[in-house]
């Protein structure tokens, strides 16, 4: 279209659906834009009400008209001419690191929302970005994505997990860079050969399989080591969780360093009486991975024989590291480290806290491979650490591995058999692999060793009927363990998905399905089937409760990326205020979660005090008022409860009841609670003290003092209201 009062050229996108947060997007947008230099960026203005069709509103973007060409035409074009592939490569390192320290990221970028044109300077051959509606903005952290974008481009683990964030498009521009490198090298021909119907170079199933892409083969077949090592930052990054990708200018710059070296693969590894064996390029032979850890192990073994266990057990670690499914090799790993220490636990030997932290650390940050190479470390010292056993075995069960998780939550159970947190892993674990039995006798032992547990009640209850469904649906206890883990999970996958379609208002038959995805780390369809049986049971509580689970995995995950970004870029404003958005909308989650549970059990007072102050925190006052008050007829729960509500009628401006809900707290506040009285008198002392009765305050304020003259500068505030009550006098 174009604008009459200046007669410029625009560009009107229409939308036939309403999403409110698109509005605070752009907005956003335009705030980042006015305030960064982003030439790539089209200055756009965002219309809420900006079309009426039969008396629907639906809003428009109004964008600046952009006169170029399409990147993967133009690459078509210029594929030939290494000195404008070497100048678009550039380009693309730019837009990565003026994003970053814009505070932004695209999220949707593949060829077909790039040009290559001019922008608002009138500079010409510049690369040029469109379609910003999943534009990742702080402030919209704990928002989604409205648009799946190519699965040529993207990350296989934002694939299936739906990740967004601020780190989203580094892996898709590395693609992009690397794909402008190859074509640099290789010509036009190879581009023209090797183009993929949608990807650029590249393709989904290449991203998903890099050990058979003949591409990948073909790209480290050449002798330009440059290009080698983008293929194997491709490689090593699709083995990373996205958050623990280095930005494309960090990777350039450590590729050209490696590329002067001529080293990208695995350290040389030296075996014990084994000979260099020179080559017809005088190079020293290579092992393939099986025949390197195969290798290894005998020199671990032979090591460990003649009494050098720190030696053997470094070289099993080794092996472990490189090939981290290699259960053999784990298990004679824990025999050698258990002989170093003559098959004898430590005395009082505890639950390696140190150590049960770092493999916790990895984990969270889904690191698995990391988690399992710190717990062997720390299994060193103490191979009898069933606490770090156990957060192994989820790292393992991340992994895939399925064997090595459930050696190791056994071994785990072994030592410690009746602690519950390895009890209910395992007990969750068998679940996932449809042990339906097995899981459900131990829940029962979680159940008999606390009788209290409600959620071990529930699950044996519920896998009892998942055992008998199974039976009936197979007709057969027999469990074929011949077919492959993929084959066997993709068969069960659709047995599952054909009961839905028979009865899809049955509930647990979504549970089960949902299992699977996020066993699969498939966790953008598992949500999206959840809501599905969501609709289709009306409402099922059970699968309001896992949808919230869930939620809550994806917003941790997004947590944790923003803390990784932190702990490699301090200087990252951008992070804190994405963290504290995403930390606020898991509060809300929580409180969802919370009432929740407060409607499946509202005799349960504890889980009702627990909402009541969470609402607070977010807030809602009058709704946590509510919870509150019911919650403080539990004579256990009544002082705790009494707190919140006098934080909640202060709030609101109502200082008598604030007054009356800290003093009944004081009466019932049990005489060990020493830093909640102190707390519950401070309070009554500021509230006086607002309202000028200033004895009132200084009577409460020696009171604190007695107990804590340092508290909260109870010491001046003392002295404060004293001359102020002497004056009012």
């Amino acid at each position: 279209m174009r604008d009459k009062s200046s007669n410029k050229k625009m560009a009107l996108k229409c939308y036939h659906w309403n999403d409110p947060v698109l509005e605070l997007r752009y907005q956003f947008l335009a705030d980042i834009k006015k305030n960064n230099d982003l030439s790539f960026i089209v200055p756009c203005k965002f219309i809420p009400k900006g079309t009426i069709i039969h008396g629907e509103t639906n809003p428009v973007l109004l964008m600046d008209w952009i006169e170029g060409v399409p990147f993967r035409e133009f690459i078509n074009r210029a594929g030939g001419v290494p000195r404008i592939l070497d100048k678009l490569a550039r380009l693309i390192l730019r837009i990565d690191k003026k994003m970053y320290r814009a505070g932004l990221a695209h999220c949707c970028i593949e060829p077909d929302h790039i040009m290559l044109g001019s922008n608002a300077s009138d500079e010409r051959g510049v690369l040029i970005l469109l379609d910003y509606d999943n534009i990742w903005v702080p402030s919209l952290a704990h928002r989604n994505i409205v648009e799946i974008s190519n699965h040529d481009y993207q990350h296989p683990g934002r694939v299936k997990e739906g990740i967004y964030g601020p780190l989203a498009d580094r892996f898709p521009l590395l693609l992009l860079y690397t794909s402008l490198t190859a074509i640099r090298v290789m010509g036009p021909k190879f581009l023209k050969e090797k183009a993929p119907e949608h990807g650029l170079l590249f393709s989904k199933r290449d991203l998903e399989f890099p050990n058979d892409s003949q591409i990948f083969k073909e790209l480290l077949g050449q002798k330009d080591p440059f290009l080698r090592g983008l293929i194997l930052e491709i490689q090593d990054s699709l083995s990373k969780p996205m958050a623990w990708i280095p930005s494309l200018e960090d990777s350039v710059t450590k590729i050209k360093e490696e590329a002067d070296k001529g080293s990208f693969g695995w350290a040389e590894v030296r075996f014990d009486a084994q000979p260099e064996t020179p080559t017809d390029n005088n190079e020293e032979a290579s092992f393939g991975l099986k025949e390197t850890i195969a290798q290894m192990a005998v020199t671990a073994a032979n090591r460990i024989l003649h009494g050098d266990f720190d030696a053997g057990i470094q070289l099993y670690i080794d092996c472990c590291e490189r090939d981290p499914g290699n259960l053999p090799c784990r298990k004679k790993l824990r025999d050698a480290q258990m002989k170093k220490h003559d098959n004898k636990p430590p005395g009082g030997f505890g639950l390696g806290r140190s150590t049960k932290s770092r493999v916790q650390g990895w984990l969270k940050s889904s690191q698995f491979a990391k988690a399992l190479e710190a717990g062997e470390e720390g299994l060193t010292d103490n191979p009898w650490d069933s606490a770090a056993m156990r957060v192994m075995g989820r790292a393992a069960d991340g992994l895939g591995f399925t064997d090595t998780a459930s050696w190791l939550f056994q071994s785990a159970l072994k030592i410690s058999p009746n602690d519950l947190e390895i009890l209910q892993d395992l007990a969750e674990f068998l679940e996932r692999q449809q042990d339906f039995r097995s899981a459900r006798i131990l829940w029962e032992k979680i159940l008999r060793l606390n009788p209290t547990d409600q959620e071990a009640k529930d699950r044996a209850k519920e896998l009892g009927a998942s055992e008998t469904m199974k039976r009936m649906t197979d007709n057969k206890d027999v469990v074929i363990t011949s077919v492959p883990k993929e084959v066997s999970a993709l068969a069960e996958e659709q047995r599952i998905r054909t009961l839905i379609q028979e009865k899809p208002q049955w509930a647990p038959y979504y549970i089960d399905l949902t299992n699977l995805l996020k066993k699969a780390n498939r966790l953008e369809e598992a949500e999206h089937i959840l809501r599905i049986g969501i609709v289709q049971s009306e409402g099922d509580k059970k699968l309001l409760l896992e949808i919230a689970h869930l939620e809550k995995i994806i917003l941790g995950k997004r947590i944790d990326e923003l803390k990784h970004i932190l702990s490699v870029d301090k200087t990252w404003a951008f992070a804190k205020i994405a963290e504290d958005c995403l930390k606020t909308e898991q509060r809300r989650r929580d409180s969802e979660l919370l009432k929740l549970r407060v409607e499946a059990d509202p005799s349960n007072m504890a889980s009702k005090l627990e909402l009541g102050q969470m609402l607070v925190e977010l807030g809602e006052i009058d709704a946590a008022i509510s919870e509150l008050q019911q919650s403080r007829k539990d004579p256990r729960l009544s002082w705790k409860a009494l707190i919140s509500l006098g934080k909640c009628f202060s709030i609101k401006g109502n200082a008598t009841l604030a007054r009356r809900n800290l003093e009944d707290a004081l009466k019932s506040l049990p005489q060990t609670e020493d830093a909640s009285r102190k707390e519950i008198l401070f309070s009554l002392a500021l509230s006086y003290a607002s309202e000028n009765d200033f004895s009132k305050a200084v009577e409460i304020g020696n009171e604190i003092a007695n107990i804590d003259f340092t508290y909260q500068g109870i010491g001046k505030l003392l002295d404060e209201w004293m001359l102020r009550s002497k004056q009012g006098q």
